[in-house]
């Protein structure tokens, strides 16, 4: 018989981040209550993190100070993304990464209008975006889209396998 997979989606979000290569030093932007970074912000604080609006404020470390910076599902809920990316963009290394997850909006409980806001925080959705026009705003911010990962929440579902519930991407800045 087989075992019914019942990880959460925040597990097996984090599940595909950790298979992810990463150098250190680790910046989590957005890091709520599950840091996975060496530094970890986000604009609450958790007593884990430094809080800080990226949106408003910049990090108090040198350029080209991270190897990796991770963004989980963080930019669906900023009014200026572009802005955070940019910050990021200072902040990484010259061969450094970003890793981002973002939901995927033309996800069948998106365009059913189930999924409007982030359940676990009840913080509201500003940006939507599927896979192709994500992809676009990261050329517009100057980044290289290098890999791009299909994240499922299994609640039993048919479809679960076919329509990805989160995105990931792995992106470069352009040099």
């Amino acid at each position: 018989m087989k075992k019914k997979n019942n990880m959460s989606y925040i597990t097996q979000k984090h599940k595909e981040i950790m298979k992810i290569k990463k150098e250190h030093p680790i910046l989590d932007v957005g890091c709520g209550t599950n840091p996975m970074g060496d530094v970890n912000i986000d604009i609450d604080d958790y007593g884990h993190n430094i809080a800080i609006n990226l949106q408003k404020e910049k990090l108090n470390y040198p350029d080209n100070y991270f190897g990796t910076i991770i963004i989980s599902d963080v930019l669906e809920h900023t009014k200026k993304p572009q802005k955070i990316l940019h910050e990021c963009k200072r902040l990484l290394k010259n061969n450094g990464k970003i890793i981002i997850t973002i939901p995927n909006s033309g996800n069948l409980f998106y365009l059913l209008g189930i999924w409007k806001q982030d359940v676990i925080t009840g913080n509201k959705h500003v940006n939507f975006w599927t896979k192709s026009t994500f992809i676009d705003f990261l050329k517009k911010c100057n980044l290289n889209v290098i890999q791009t990962t299909n994240t499922y929440y299994n609640r039993g579902r048919i479809y679960s396998k076919l329509d990805p519930f989160c995105l990931l991407f792995i992106v470069k800045t352009n040099q």
